[in-house]
């Protein structure tokens, strides 16, 4: 290997190249982060590192429950689309309730609008700002250029800041100094269309670029009520420099644009009448990004990044345009081998813009600015080196939506027995923002619902009433949700292709959103009377999660391998005060019904890898989710395989023929708490993908 091409794989992107090759959360041995600056080039790629403690940390130490898809899992997973891949970390439900309409839960909680947990890419934050919600252009990113993704479960010890109280999902990108060079990819199926393509460049010794674009098409999912077809597009660059051996300073940038079929109730409020309102919903807007990161050496360094972005929505359930701006500073700091500190603050601006919607109309202050702030640090100490290490960390918010300040500590306590042994335990308080969609929402005509008739006595005779329409608003004042978070975990390395990863943890919530009884008001002169049931917005229910994930992966011989996932978690809410009682407040009872049923009890999935020779691999993935009810509807229980056998004649092309859903012909996943409209199925789908480089 060349000195230059050393140079290109050490400073292309600090320490990217330490995820090559990881599989599963515990499938690999590696020495401790200090001395990393003494190993091979070929020891480096072999060490995968999670961000979850805020530096350059291998998986097996972090004191925390996470899990990395690295470069194994991105290209031989039996998936497209990163949401389709999480579905194989332990712990996550991935609910897609339409062609692009995607919900995201992390240990028990998921949600279309109400979500509570991070999504970002490079450290920034696709997190709904408007609506906290997951929007499918967002993710549809071009997976060559993804290194790896990372799942941190839990609050993190709240030096993420807010909003990431149940877990974050991280997807990092390949420098452009990895990506030399020009590549195609296709996919041709049943159901899905792609084509996405990428050239990258060396501009001289120091600095590189790359540009990539990508479109695709997937049919509409199975439905007799509407289609669904989703035409997604995207382009973006970015551009890499590395001015000394210890900088590199990155510029980013992508345009996208999303259009999706969507349907749901349009009641008329003038007749009583109810039609179905077939729309689209449109998604389009830019991001953009400036990092510089100066590793000093393996413990200390600092990140420096800033970002602005737009976005556009216009979609049934509201129009919004949505400009975003931030910057963020992070920094570590070794004194001795007891001591190492964790600095990190950071500013966000909002500025969101709604336009007409005949469903949803905002108050004036939901028009205004918001700002985040947060800062926080983390003081870690070993009691005894490499045995023992306490780590102590205090961070706060603030945003001028709550006019509050929200301190956030933690700790975590890490306990090495042996050396192929972790212990850990952790405690962290976190909160979440009300989203300004929500809490500045005026009137949100939520739908229709039939009711047992009921006849109203009036001077002009009895009206027969079998029908109630149903409106949203939110309380002036609503307090942001908060979260205590606790967590004992245990890895185990039995040798260098068999581990096992267990993580228990509670969390306890307070002020937790849902809705409360207000109004129900007859409406009798109209062709068609119905009863007018409003609804407000506010704080009113607390309660906990309780549960676990575990991961085993295992190598039986050096071409089959495993890696099974496993969680549970238990959700038990109840109403805030004891003036409000589910059983005489219908809207209460279902809110509390829909945080206490809205993911299934059990998740289970397995990979298993099967080198047939040495062109050809078999990859077979298996998840099943059982059932769930609320006073919503019931979610039916799913197991599902995919699988993928790909034939790679030589380093540069390789052809998958790829299968979703294989089981079962069509998938429900329709269940999706605060989902707006009608929802769709899953259909079985085969296709087959090329990838070329050259």
């Amino acid at each position: 290997m060349s000195k230059q091409k050393a140079r290109t794989i050490i400073h292309g992107k600090p320490l990217a190249r330490l995820f090559l090759g990881c599989v599963s959360t515990l499938a690999f041995s590696m020495p401790e982060n200090s001395q990393l600056i003494d190993l091979s080039l070929e020891e480096l790629a072999d060490i995968p590192i999670v961000q979850s403690g805020k530096k350059k940390q291998r998986l097996f130490d972090t004191p925390a429950g996470a899990f990395v898809l690295g470069r194994d899992a991105i290209e031989n997973l039996p998936a497209d689309s990163i949401p389709e891949m999480l579905r194989y970390a332990p712990g996550m439900h991935m609910m897609r309730s339409t062609n692009g309409t995607w919900g995201m839960g992390i240990r028990g909680l998921n949600s279309r609008f109400l979500g509570r947990s991070i999504f970002s890419v490079d450290d920034q934050s696709l997190y709904g700002n408007l609506y906290a919600g997951l929007y499918g252009s967002q993710h549809d990113l071009f997976l060559d250029d993804v290194a790896a993704v990372e799942v941190v479960y839990g609050p993190g010890g709240g030096l993420w800041g807010p909003n990431s109280g149940n877990g974050r999902v991280n997807v990092i990108l390949k420098s452009a100094f990895e990506t030399e060079g020009s590549l195609l990819r296709a996919q041709v199926g049943s159901e899905e269309k792609s084509v996405a393509a990428r050239i990258g460049w060396t501009l001289d010794a120091n600095s590189a670029m790359r540009v990539s674009a990508k479109a695709a098409n997937r049919q509409a999912s199975f439905s007799q009520r509407f289609q669904d077809d989703w035409d997604t597009y995207r382009v973006g660059f970015q551009y890499d420099n590395r001015p000394s051996t210890s900088d590199l300073v990155s510029v980013s940038g992508e345009l996208y644009s999303s259009v999706v079929g969507s349907s749901r109730d349009a009641p008329d409020f003038s007749t009583g009448a109810i039609a179905q309102f077939d729309s689209e919903e449109r998604h389009r807007g830019f991001n953009s990004q400036v990092k510089w990161n100066r590793q000093i050496d393996a413990d200390n360094g600092v990140i420096l990044r800033a970002w602005v972005g737009a976005s556009e929505i216009r979609a049934p359930y509201a129009n919004f345009d949505l400009g975003v701006a931030g910057a963020e500073a992070r920094g570590r700091l070794a004194v001795g081998r007891r001591h190492r500190f964790i600095f990190t603050g950071g500013v966000t601006y909002d500025d969101p813009d709604d336009d007409e919607n005949p469903f949803t109309t905002f108050r004036r202050s939901a028009r205004d600015y918001n700002i985040t702030a947060h800062a926080g640090s983390e003081y870690s100490f070993s009691l005894r080196p490499d045995e023992l290490e306490l780590s102590i960390g205090l961070s706060g918010s603030y945003d001028t939506y709550s006019d509050n300040i929200e301190p956030l500590p933690s700790a975590r306590i890490m306990y090495r027995p042996a050396e192929n042994s972790r212990i850990w335990a952790s405690y962290s308080r976190s909160t979440r923002n009300v989203p300004p969609g929500i809490s500045g929402s005026e009137r949100v005509v939520r739908g229709a619902a039939p009711i047992e008739p009921i006849e109203i006595p009036t001077p002009f005779g009895n009206f027969t009433v079998a029908q109630q329409f149903i409106t949203n608003e939110a309380a002036v004042e609503i307090e942001n949700e908060d979260l205590d978070a606790f967590e004992i975990g245990y890895r185990h390395q039995f040798s260098d292709t068999s581990s096992l990863s267990i993580n228990v943890f509670r969390f306890e919530y307070g002020n937790m959103i849902v809705g409360l009884d207000d109004t129900r008001v007859p409406v009798l002169d109209v062709p068609t009377p119905y009863l007018l049931f409003n609804i407000i917005i506010d704080n009113g229910a607390e309660g906990s999660s309780e549960g676990l994930e575990c991961s085993i992966s295992h190598e039986f011989t050096q071409k089959l391998s495993a890696t099974l996932g496993y969680a549970r978690v238990r959700n038990r809410f109840e109403a805030i005060s004891t003036s409000f009682s589910p059983a005489t407040m219908p809207a209460l009872a279902v809110g509390i019904s829909t945080l206490n049923n809205p993911t299934p009890e059990h998740l289970a999935n397995a990979w298993l890898q099967y080198e047939l020779s040495q062109k050809w691999r078999a990859d077979l993935g298996v998840r099943y989710s059982a059932s769930f009810s609320n006073l919503t509807g019931s979610q039916p229980s799913i197991f599902q395989a995919d699988m993928r056998l790909s034939w790679q004649p030589n380093e540069h092309l390789r052809l998958s023929l790829l299968g979703r859903n294989l089981l079962d012909p069509l998938t429900d996943e329709g269940l999706l708490k605060d989902s707006v409209g009608y929802t769709t199925q899953q259909r079985r789908e085969a296709s087959i993908e090329l990838r070329y480089d050259f």
